[in-house]
């Protein structure tokens, strides 16, 4: 994996592993600890929470929110 993922939640960093052999890029990563930490961190995290993830693209330097 070429990426990494800082994770307060045991599941979320366990999820990003889990890709690894599908040579996953930052994106994947942030899909696949989001959605894991929506199932395994209720009352944290819900299907109705707001917030921000932003995903910062160093070739294009640049930010995608």
């Amino acid at each position: 994996m070429k990426v990494s993922l800082a994770s307060t939640a045991e599941y979320s960093s366990k999820a990003a592993e889990s890709i690894n052999d599908l040579n996953p890029n930052a994106a994947d990563i942030l899909i696949v600890s989001v959605i894991t930490s929506m199932v395994t961190d209720l009352g944290v995290v819900s299907p109705t929470a707001s917030g921000l993830l932003t995903y910062y693209d160093g070739q294009k330097t640049q930010n995608i929110q």
